[in-house]
């Protein structure tokens, strides 16, 4: 197992921070310093709280050193696309016309990752409005394949996926579209896939994950398409 514990996998940092083999803060400090290290270049992050997610990580380390666990993600730090809405936070989707909108409320997805332990790096950049294969952003930027900086990320979920390559977060959740025919979904791997529609799956070798739609409803968020649509996460590709 890496000793560098920005470089795990979800599970593994996850148990780590259980067996007290890294401490919250140090997951979180890792992981922090890879995003001002990559975010210059990547631009993969809507927004960054750094004082925050130090602070949140402390009070997971506190309670663990009393034998509380708050579930089986407690003290991992993530990221999420920006369009989930937390409660006092700004969500901008993506547009320069919601750049200061307060969501009131809490996602499903993000409320049951709070209760599973996770504490918050910041929210990820996006196409706007998901309206967009490239990723690209005329209003925040673009963000770049930590690959290949000159190339795209694919999208929407663009910022999620440089995320995850570039090793600055765990496994952001993103919504799913359900599959077109003959198509695994937005992820299919096929040539002719990649072209009409590059996703961060394809071009920055991460994976989606998705569990069954009854099990995670989206709720809380910006969501432009079908009332069908439902979470999935990225996560590395270990293939």
């Amino acid at each position: 197992m890496s000793t560098e514990p920005a470089l795990l996998s979800l599970t593994e940092v996850a148990r780590a921070i259980a067996q007290k083999r890294f401490s919250s803060r140090e997951v979180t400090l890792a992981c922090l310093n890879r995003v001002a290290q990559w975010q210059p270049r990547l631009n993969a992050f809507m927004a960054i709280e750094t004082d925050e997610a130090l602070a949140a990580a402390d009070a997971a380390d506190a309670a663990l050193a009393k034998g509380n666990s708050n579930g089986a993600l407690h003290g991992v730090p993530l990221a999420h696309k920006d369009m989930y809405y937390e409660a006092g936070k700004i969500v901008t989707c993506g547009s320069h016309i919601r750049r200061d909108f307060v969501a009131t409320t809490t996602s499903t997805a993000l409320q049951r990752l709070k209760d599973a332990g996770t504490i918050r790096l910041g929210s990820l950049q996006m196409a706007e409005f998901a309206y967009g294969p490239t990723g690209h952003n005329t209003h925040y930027g673009p963000v770049h394949n930590p690959w290949a900086v000159d190339r795209v990320t694919g999208g929407s979920s663009s910022g999620s996926g440089a995320a995850v390559a570039a090793r600055l977060t765990f496994a952001p959740v993103a919504p799913r579209w359900p599959s077109l025919p003959g198509q695994s979904g937005r992820s299919d791997k096929s040539d002719l896939a990649r072209v009409i529609h590059p996703s961060p799956k394809s071009e920055l070798k991460t994976e989606r994950w998705r569990p069954k739609p009854e099990r995670v409803m989206e709720s809380a968020l910006y969501i432009p398409c079908r009332p069908e649509n439902f979470c999935g996460c990225s996560t590395e590709n270990h293939s």
